[in-house]
């Protein structure tokens, strides 16, 4: 677009005209080392260190303070290839770890400590942030330092700006260089001054806290104008630019918070705020933000434009704690949108720009100048914080992933860890085909090898638990071993078959499921005569259809279905239905969440028993008895035992007794007679009509629980009254009472409870 590189262009060439003489080289009138470093000036003003490095050391350096004051310092770090490393610093590598700057004004006999609220650089060190070199920390691992992520040094800068032009007088510039890692001193150096007032950063002074204050509720505390109370207090508190501070505030009360700002030249910047929980900001008595929120505190959640003229100002934060830990964290940003950071600069005043230099300088602008690009940046910044809101209110999760480098193992002597024998590498049992030699040795080679066509147990272990899930036992009876120790298979040919067919309709298991249970093994009837369970009674030779006892819980949700209870809603969280007392807070622990059991209502009490909260210490008991396991441990094959405390469960459990009432006046709404009625229940629960045998025992059973119930109102109310759900209106109290005995016998019904 010609007229966008003609606008770039004029702000570009305008702009150089103003760096180029920002600058300007400050020779030290005196040059005082701590440790006895020496330095000597080279032709370019430069200034090189003589001898050998010390381990640590620091600089002072005396500047003169021209007529038009000091308002920052420039230290530009110079690559030599005479120096060690090749780099800036006297190092092995070229590294230069500054630890800290101090700025003193010497004036009429008084030294004044000169405030550095600026600090920007070419380029900083992973963890080792210019920010870092005016904290006021001193410490072996603190400062700004000069490797890339290549680890390379190279020419760097960094400017710090004060908080106000220094005038008359001296500055001394103390740098120290104080790292734990040796001889991370300057080789070759130069320093600058400036006395452009766009050099200046925001002076910030101290905190101070007022409050709390507090409301009955969370929407009076937020609307709260405590800022205009005329007697407040106001204490000093230590709030640290951009960490996070811990407030002692009570839930619906609120926290105030206020600091001055001094500005030389006028400008925007940003306050970036964190709190916990909402916030309100005014600039100078007036709001500028007010964002009702309730989240935890993260630093610069919140960025907050404050358009700033020369002077004071005063900024007031509230803060609004909605529940539990409240916290703040504040910081304010000074970047002007005329004034690019230092790379930048750097690349716009060199004499022959290069076409990276070109490149990043337009870059730049498009972000940070041209208005679109500003739009486009605030869209981005709103985007991502919305994305940090969405990521700490999102739960997390552990994920696995692969070490770069493998873990060595060893044979342990006598298994301990602490006497490793022989390094061994991963592979599969010799017994089975190898790995390829393609195959990465991890997770992935793993599974290519489970799944490759060759491995002889993966579709038969898969095939052998299908089969065993439709005819209640597998081609194999031992489908948790295939080894040495489980029974040889009934019908080898038969699982080779199926295995290779699984594997080449492309592991596809609805197929597998429809290839079985279209077959003819799986159709015949369960009729057995008495030879055939002489010799078969296993059904092993498949003479017979399958034949045996519903899971657990299949026989919870039948009953639930049949009752048209069942919730058939997919998804969600657990759910906690009906169960006896006690059961839990015998093995729970007083402080656990799982130490009492308090079942839910409405239609978590019908969901299907797959989302059924389970305590493994205590399972749920109506599913216990019907063989479930207790998932301690991982078992392929149940076990299926017959009790009367399963019969118990059917007849008496508060689940099976409310679906028994309920499948009842389903039956009695279906039809006008009670031999229809009968008939209709009986389809449902068993699949098939009753004959005449049946009808007569059940319709002689219904009357005489009629008859029972006639008498006994308060037992037909009793028993009616059993779950949660209210009983069916317009069916008589007798009549409902009798066909909830009636529900209950077709559900405890051995034909009900059984597949075949």
């Amino acid at each position: 677009d010609p007229h966008l590189d003609a606008e770039e262009a004029k702000w570009r060439d305008d702009l150089v005209a103003v760096l180029r003489g920002r600058w300007v080289d400050a020779t030290p009138s005196e040059i005082v080392t701590v440790g006895g470093s020496r330095f000597a000036q080279d032709a370019t003003g430069a200034l090189r260190a003589q001898g050998k490095g010390k381990p640590t050391d620091t600089y002072e350096l005396n500047l003169e303070v021209p007529n038009d004051g000091i308002t920052g310092i420039r230290l530009d770090l110079l690559k030599d290839q005479s120096l060690p490393g090749g780099g800036p610093g006297l190092s092995g590598n070229g590294n230069v770890v500054l630890s800290e700057v101090e700025c003193e004004h010497h004036l009429h006999g008084e030294v004044i400590d000169v405030p550095i609220v600026r600090a920007s650089a070419s380029l900083s060190q992973e963890n080792y942030l210019v920010a870092a070199a005016h904290d006021g920390k001193v410490g072996p691992n603190n400062g700004w330092a000069l490797l890339n992520t290549s680890g390379e040094t190279g020419d760097r800068s960094a400017e710090f700006g004060f908080g106000h032009p220094v005038l008359g007088g001296s500055l001394k510039v103390r740098l120290r260089f104080e790292s734990q890692h040796v001889a991370h001193l300057p080789g070759r150096f130069r320093i600058a001054r400036s006395s452009q007032s766009e050099v200046l950063g925001l002076n910030v002074g101290p905190w101070e806290m007022a409050g709390p204050f507090d409301y009955e509720t969370e929407e009076a505390a937020f609307t709260a104008r405590d800022v205009w109370k005329e007697d407040l207090v106001w204490t000093p508190v230590d709030i640290k630019a951009g960490v996070v501070t811990t407030l002692d505030l009570p839930s619906s009360a609120n926290q105030l918070l206020r600091c001055q700002i001094d500005v030389q030249v006028s400008q925007v910047a940003t306050l970036l705020l964190g709190s916990d929980d909402a916030a309100v900001v005014w600039l100078d008595g007036e709001e500028v933000h007010r964002n009702r929120v309730a989240r935890g505190a993260r630093a610069d959640e919140d960025l907050v434009p404050l358009n700033l003229s020369p002077g004071s100002h005063e900024v007031v934060i509230q803060v609004t704690n909605f529940g539990g830990v409240s916290a703040v964290a504040a910081r304010f940003d000074a970047r002007r949108e005329f004034d690019p950071n230092l790379e930048v600069a750097a690349a716009m005043v060199r004499e022959r720009p290069t076409l990276e230099d070109r490149t990043l300088v337009r870059s730049w602008w498009r972000k940070n100048v041209w208005p679109e690009g500003q739009s486009l940046r605030q869209a981005s910044v709103q985007d991502e914080s919305m994305i940090a809101s969405i990521e700490q209110a999102a739960p997390t999760t552990l994920v696995a992933a692969e070490r770069s480098e493998m873990r060595p193992a060893y044979i342990l002597n006598r298994g301990e860890y602490d006497q490793p024998g022989d390094q061994v590498q991963r592979n599969v049992p010799g017994f089975l085909p190898p790995l390829a030699d393609n195959w990465p040795r991890n997770r992935l080679g793993l599974a290519q090898w489970l799944m490759a066509d060759e491995h002889p147990l993966t579709a038969r272990v898969v095939v052998n638990r299908v089969w065993q899930h439709h005819f209640g036992i597998g081609l194999v009876r031992t489908a948790e071993d295939f080894g040495f120790q489980g029974e040889w298979p009934s019908h080898p040919d038969l699982l080779d078959w199926l295995a290779v067919w699984f594997r080449d309709s492309g592991w596809d298991r609805k197929a597998l499921h429809r290839l079985i249970v279209t077959s003819e093994a799986y159709r015949r009837s369960t009729q057995v005569s008495e030879d055939m369970l002489r010799v078969d009674p296993e059904n092993r030779l498949l003479a017979r259809g399958p034949r045996h006892r519903l899971d657990a819980e299949v026989i919870r949700d039948l009953a639930l279905s049949v009752s048209g209870l069942l919730v058939d809603q997919l998804g969600g969280e657990p759910v906690r239905p009906y169960q006896p007392p006690g059961v839990w807070e015998s093995v729970g622990y007083t402080g656990s969440n799982t130490a009492n059991y308090e079942a839910q209502s409405g239609d978590a009490l019908y969901r299907r028993s797959l989302y059924t909260f389970w305590k493994r210490t205590a399972p749920p008991p109506n599913m216990k008895l019907f063989d479930a396991p207790d998932r301690e441990t991982c078992v392929v094959r149940r076990e299926r035992t017959n009790t009367p405390l399963a019969a118990l469960v059917l007849m008496n459990d508060e689940q099976f007794v409310e679906a028994a009432r309920r499948f009842g006046a389903r039956m009695w709404q279906a039809a006008t007679t009670h031999k229809d009625r009968i008939e209709h229940g009986f389809a449902l629960a068993v699949g098939r009509s009753p004959d005449e045998q049946e009808i007569k025992l059940l319709l002689d059973l219904l009357h005489e629980e009629q008859k029972r119930f006639a008498k006994d109102a308060s037992a037909a109310t009793a028993l009616l009254s059993v779950g949660a759900s209210e009983p069916t209106e317009g069916i008589p109290l007798a009549d409902h009472a009798a066909y909830a005995i009636m529900g209950s016998v077709l559900l405890n019904l051995d034909e009900t409870i059984t597949k075949g």
